[in-house]
This record gives structure tokens, sequence and C-alpha cells, in this order.
């Protein structure tokens, strides 16, 4: 079963199958409507490969609202797989294009500035560490060590070392952060 009807299957995992533009509308709608928060991971085609050979990292992936083609591989899997199911007289969906997570970041980061929607950035360290400065405001870091306020209504942690066993301050640090 579909999460949204502008996805397609790879594996068993429902990956975002329209343009940028397109996402963007819908995650405005979103973000202005009674649930703002969403969930979006980027995976790649090696992490597709890998969520296939292990359940429980594919279960995670399986978690997130929007799973973003970001990579020229998984549009290029789309164009063979949309190939293999014409024969079989199925959905023909592909992918649209490759849709970097950077670049919905700082498409995203725009919206939340331009409707005062509160932000956490989780990770992404080096595109977060280029907007931080030696000014950056260290008042939330005071209440949650290892979160940043890079702007009003926007903040920023480095998230986890290891996912799989988080240190108890990382797990502070994220946790009082989306509060």
């Amino acid at each position: 079963m579909q999460k949204i009807d502008t996805t397609i299957q790879i594996f068993d995992l429902e990956v975002f199958s329209r343009t940028q533009a397109q996402l963007l509308k819908i995650l405005e709608q979103k973000l202005l409507g009674s649930f703002p928060l969403q969930t979006i991971a980027t995976p790649n085609p090696e992490q597709i490969v890998q969520a296939e050979q292990d359940p429980s990292f594919r279960q995670a992936l399986q978690e997130f609202e929007f799973l973003l083609p970001d990579g020229i591989g998984l549009v290029w899997a789309s164009r063979v797989l949309s190939s293999q199911r014409t024969h079989s007289s199925t959905t023909t969906a592909q992918i649209s294009e490759r849709i970097a997570g950077a670049d919905v970041v700082e498409a995203l980061l725009e919206l939340s500035k331009q409707h005062s929607i509160n932000s956490l950035v989780l990770g992404g360290r080096g595109f977060v560490a280029s907007q931080l400065d030696s000014t950056a405001d260290e008042v939330v870091a005071e209440r949650s060590p290892g979160v940043y306020e890079i702007a009003p209504n926007l903040w920023w942690t480095p998230g986890y070392v290891d996912v799989e066993q988080p240190l108890a301050a990382e797990e502070r640090a994220v946790h009082a952060a989306i509060r």
C-alpha cells in the first residue's frame, strides 16, 4: 500500500516519484496544516540495496513520511523497473528526477522562515556547519547541550554519532529540541 499517490515502489520502499517543485508544494501544505511534523529521509541507491539486505534498516526507512530519491541511480532504477512492469501490464510510474536532500533542506528552511515555523535540522553536518559562525546563539545549548539556534525558529543538532547506540547526551538534545 502506498503512503501517498506520488510514490513508486522500489523493493519494499515507497520512493517519492514527482518533481522537487511538486514535493515542496506538498510539504508547504502539510507544514501549514494541522500536522506540521514531517519526517524525510534521502536514501541513495546504496542505502536502498542495504535496506533490501537489512530488515531493521528497511523498517526504519518505511517509517518516514517521505523517501526522496537522492541519487541518479534511483531514477535509472525506476526506469528499468518501469520497462519491466510495462511487459506485465502493471503501473509504469517512474521517478521524475533526483531530489538532493541539501536542496530540499534549503527550500524548507526558507519556507519555515517565511511562515515562522519552528524547524529542527537533525544531522547535515556539512550543510549546517556552513550556516554557523562564531556568533551562533548558544542560549539553547545552555538548556540543551548540543542544540544550536541558528536563526529565529531554526535549531540544529548534529544528531547521533551511532544511531544504534545513541549517547544519553545526544538523546537529551534531540528530545529537548523537538518539544
